[in-house]
């Protein structure tokens, strides 16, 4: 049966094609997951499709008028393709990504209080400030779940992040005043295979078309994982209890 996941309910489709509508169940990993991000992502993945098809349409429209509307020596209007042809893809893909990061601090973060309250955490989780805050939610849901998030999961979600630092506080520029980052271009080097590249003149990085997919689906993955764990534990606690109970009694 096809389950199709909106902010209304989860559409489920039987062989005869009858669609009937159930609610979510918070205690089933891709419902939760859906309520908690999953909803949320498929937004950035229909929007990143939908600006790409109006960008299409627009350069479509221009070729349908001057074949040579992207020549630079002999278009009327090269300020123009430019704009569409180079800067409308440079500006989407990179204000998505900084708002796809965004999202990802946050339900991390609501993610950790989800977990305090399903699990009965009662103590403190402290953080560390002196570390990044990514890492310093991974060490807390780690502790929570009793649980060690996949090293890849982290290393590719830290550098990410310094990725997401450059954009904010340097526009992309992996060379600034004469001096390269040589931490940066490694970061960059890492993530070659996720649409992400260095520059033709090697001063600042690119995010290709599919970097911001390649991100989602990143998250994606961890965050089905990590409400997968967070049931399972929620479940093997509830039993804990159950049979002290028992015992007791």
């Amino acid at each position: 049966m096809d389950e199709i996941y909106t902010r209304f309910g989860i559409d489920a489709k039987d062989a005869n094609g009858v669609i009937a509508t159930r609610v979510y169940d918070i205690h089933k990993p891709l419902d939760l997951y859906y309520r908690l991000i999953g909803l949320e992502l498929q937004d950035f993945t229909y929007y990143l499709d939908d600006m790409k098809l109006s960008v299409e349409k627009i350069k479509n429209e221009m070729l349908e008028r001057d074949l040579d509307a992207f020549n630079f020596l002999l278009s009327n209007d090269y300020e123009y393709a430019h704009r569409i042809d180079i800067r409308y893809p440079y500006l989407l893909n990179n204000s998505v990504f900084i708002s796809i990061y965004s999202l990802l601090e946050d339900v991390l973060y609501r993610f950790i209080e989800i977990c305090k309250y399903r699990l009965k955490i009662e103590e403190t989780l402290k953080e560390n400030r002196k570390l990044p805050i990514l890492t310093q939610y991974f060490n807390i849901i780690e502790k929570a779940l009793n649980y060690k998030i996949p090293k890849n999961f982290k290393n590719d979600f830290s550098d990410y992040g310094k990725l997401r630092n450059c954009i904010v506080r340097k526009r992309g520029y992996i060379t600034w005043m004469g001096e390269s980052d040589k931490k940066l271009i490694k970061v960059v080097e890492d993530l070659s295979d996720k649409s992400i590249s260095l520059s033709e003149n090697g001063k600042s990085f690119i995010l290709g078309e599919e970097a911001c997919n390649y991100f989602i689906l990143e998250i994606e993955k961890m965050f089905k994982l990590l409400c997968e764990v967070l049931i399972k534990e929620e479940t093997k606690k509830r039993s804990l209890s159950s049979s002290s109970k028992r015992y007791i009694t």
